[in-house]
Parts: C-alpha cells; structure tokens; sequence
C-alpha cells in the first residue's frame, strides 16, 4: 500500500509513518501548507503523479491548507482521502463534522462519535495516538535537564483551569518544577501563568525523551474529559519513555490504564501533593510504574499497533 500524507506534523513523523513503514507499507510526506494556497492544487498534482498512492491521508486541520486544492485533486484522480479526526474532543464536533463530509474514510480518537460518522455515511473506526518505541524510549538521564516535576505542553486557554489546579499548588510549595511550551510567562494577557523560574522555553519535539527520562514526575493535563477513550498524545510519549506519568483525572485514563499501575491521576489538591511527595521519596515505586506503564504502552499502544489498525480497516472497507 503507498499512503502519502498531506501536512508534516510529529503525530505522522514520529507515529504513523513509521509505524506504516514497519509493516511493509511505502509512506511520503508532501507538508501542502508550505506552500501558498494558489500553488497548492498544483504541487499536489504533481506529488500524485510521481509518487501514485493509494490513499491520501490528512491529519487535524492544518495551518494554511487548501482544502478545497485537496478535494478537487481527489476527484480527479479518485484516490480516497482518510481524515484523523485528531482535533475531536467532543467540543471541536463541528470542525471534525464539516471536513469529515468530504472525506472518504474518517478515524477519530473519540469512541462516541464513531456512530455519528457512520450515520453521515462514513467509513469510520477509532484510532487512537500512540508511542513509537524506537523513539520514545529509555535514555540515560541528562543533567542539565534533571528536575523533579516537568510538564511539555503549551498553555492553552481551553484548559487553564486544570493546568492552573495541576501547577499552582506546585508553585505555591516551591518544588523543583520545570515547564516547557509556549505562551507560560513571556504573555501576561494569558489568564494563567508561571514564574519566569519554572520556565524551560520551548522544547524541540527531539528532546522529549531526554526531559522525561531526566524527570521524576512528568505531569500531563488536557483539554477534555468527555470521552472514554480521548486523550492527548503526550500520555503515550510519556509511557513510552518509561517515565513516572502524573495526569489529572480523565474518563479515558480510567478506561485505557490502570491507576497505580501504569500511571496515576490527581482528582484535587490534597490528592496532587499526597502522589507528588509519595512518589518523589519512592523510588522503587515510581520506577516500577514508570516500567509497567512502558511496558503496557509498548505491547498496546505502539505506532505499529496503530498502523495495522489502520490497514486492517482499510483492506476490510475497500
């Protein structure tokens, strides 16, 4: 099978392509948003006609992409598109709904919503991220990275009452926490920030195993807890890397992982600073779930896993 993927992003570089390519299956990545919208349909054109695929796939919604461009170049030469509905906590429904109209194929990471695709007339299954074991992995920690508490992500408004219950407590106690992704202190317009301190800058995709395999604590937050099966892909780097996983409460992370075991879930304040300081002291015990949580990440939620989903459901809806 030859997939050529249509927007360059670390979901599809680092997880799907090659977990595509593991299983014997021929990937290119042409980034349409590089160009500007005018020249899009064309540069499309010609990526078709030289590399022949048999499906098109395109991840979210892409920042400056011609979606138009994409739709008239499939109907020409009637190559399936595949959309990843990866933007579907259930509040994005309307995004997700309007592109997935299009779209020949539609995979969401929301088990609720498979329904309301299918009633659109869609081929639709669930598709959920994934760890890349050769990638997020175990590595020697490195020193100038080591801190007890990290937290990689941006500093979205959607979410800022959960990141500000998750860091404000941490801050408030003065733990060794470090913080990277955008928009935490430089812009003071935002309703939450951190301390200049706690603040690591942005963090190149290619460092994130160093930072969480130099951490004690990697704290993950997130923007829904509406679905069952709905997560960040920040929660399978996290176990992929064989660090110690700390998230606030999701349906998700109580449905796909167990507490205590693979990672474990803060649900208030008390609760945060009792796992916090349990598990800074423990070793033998934060090791052990970072180990078990790699170690159930790697045998169910790896890009090989996802890749043969994927082409499964395809040769199976042909």
């Amino acid at each position: 099978m030859r997939m050529l993927f249509v927007h360059e992003c670390v979901t599809i570089i680092y997880s799907l392509k090659p977990g595509l390519e593991h299983i014997g299956h021929t990937v290119k990545i042409f980034d349409m948003g590089k160009f500007p919208l005018e020249e899009q349909k064309n540069k499309l054109t010609m990526k078709i006609e030289k590399f022949k695929p048999d499906y098109i796939f395109v991840h979210g919604d892409p920042p400056g992409f011609n979606w138009n461009a994409l739709w008239a170049v499939r109907d020409t030469y009637q190559i399936p598109v595949i959309y990843w509905a990866v933007e579907d906590p259930l509040y994005h429904q309307q995004l997700s709904r309007g592109i997935a109209q299009n779209a020949d194929y539609v995979f969401t990471t929301c088990v609720e919503l498979l329904k309301e695709y299918q009633r659109m007339g869609k081929k639709a299954a669930l598709l959920l991220f994934s760890c890349n074991p050769q990638f997020h992995k175990t590595l020697p920690p490195c020193r100038t990275l080591k801190h007890d508490i990290v937290l990689v992500g941006n500093n979205y408004n959607e979410r800022v009452e959960t990141t500000k219950k998750l860091l404000q407590p941490l801050i408030e106690k003065n733990y060794d926490l470090m913080v990277w992704g955008n928009s935490w202190w430089v812009d003071k317009s935002v309703p939450f920030s951190i301390p200049q301190k706690h603040y690591g800058g942005f963090l190149p995709y290619c460092m994130l195993p160093w930072v969480y395999n130099s951490a004690k604590i990697v704290l993950g937050v997130h923007l829904d807890n509406t679905s069952l099966t709905q997560t960040s892909m920040r929660t399978f780097e996290v176990l992929g890397c064989g660090a110690f996983y700390l998230t606030q409460y999701t349906k998700a992370h109580e449905y796909l992982f167990k507490r205590g075991v693979h990672l474990e879930w803060a649900d208030d304040k008390n609760d945060l600073l009792t796992l916090v300081n349990h598990y800074l002291i423990n070793d033998v015990d934060r090791k052990r779930v970072g180990r078990d949580g790699q170690e159930f990440a790697v045998n169910n939620h790896s890009c090989y896993h996802r890749a043969q989903t994927l082409v499964d459901f395809l040769e199976k809806n042909k």
